[in-house]
């Protein structure tokens, strides 16, 4: 939650975006922290799926919610999507796990690949 991690952790990371959003830490070499501009968009907290409502300062972009509706029944799972597109942008994406399907056809969202949708524009 605190954006700091190992030098190892951000290995994969392109040097590019290394050297544009992480900081080294003064007194360690091997310690980054993410910087402060990027630290404000990020939020941790609990959050229920189906009873919190989903209210956020802007739509999102991309929402990630992968191996988790199968856990729902249908008609759960109806209710989440819905409010997943809500809460996209116009053109954002809905990203789901292989195992899982959207429950019904869609005119809100079309399908890129098997597990990634994206919002309709203007829709």
């Amino acid at each position: 939650m605190k954006g700091i991690y190992t030098h190892d952790r951000i290995e994969p990371i392109p040097l590019v975006l290394r050297k544009r959003y992480l900081l080294k830490a003064r007194d360690d070499d091997f310690i980054v922290r993410v910087n402060k501009n990027i630290r404000e968009h990020v939020a941790f907290g609990q959050f229920n799926l189906l009873k919190d409502p989903f209210i956020f300062s802007e739509p999102f972009d991309m929402i990630f919610c992968r191996n988790v509706m199968i856990y729902f029944s249908a008609a759960d799972r109806e209710q989440l999507v819905d409010k997943f597109v809500s809460a996209l942008a116009p053109g954002g994406y809905l990203f789901i796990g292989h195992s899982e399907r959207l429950p019904s056809k869609r005119d809100d969202l079309t399908m890129v690949s098997p597990t990634i949708y994206r919002r309709v524009q203007g829709g």
